[in-house]
């Protein structure tokens, strides 16, 4: 069982890389953190704000209105804080349009 769970670990060491190469992670790892968005923020800040774009550790996030941009510019480290498990550790605010986070 040992020898499995090796030999697991060094194939998905292997997809990652690949991956990496192919500059395809931020990709993945935007998509995943658009299908866990609504779980990680909750409403009502998933029905304001989403994630549009990601280069390396700095995630861009579109929010609908002036006023929760403001709002969540006050709440930027906490959004940080949420987001780290995704290997993001900066964020951009900008207005735009958001997707339902359903």
């Amino acid at each position: 069982m040992s020898a499995r769970r090796s030999d697991l670990q060094r194939a998905g060491g292997l997809i990652n890389s690949i991956m990496a190469d192919l500059g395809l992670e931020d990709g993945l790892r935007l998509w995943r953190l658009r299908a866990a968005w609504g779980q990680i923020f909750g409403p009502p800040l998933c029905l304001h704000m989403s994630p549009s774009s990601l280069k390396g550790r700095t995630l861009v996030i579109n929010v609908d209105s002036p006023a929760w941009l403001q709002e969540l510019n006050f709440k930027k480290n906490e959004i940080i804080r949420k987001l780290g498990a995704f290997g993001i550790n900066g964020i951009r605010l900008r207005g735009g349009w958001v997707a339902d986070p359903n």
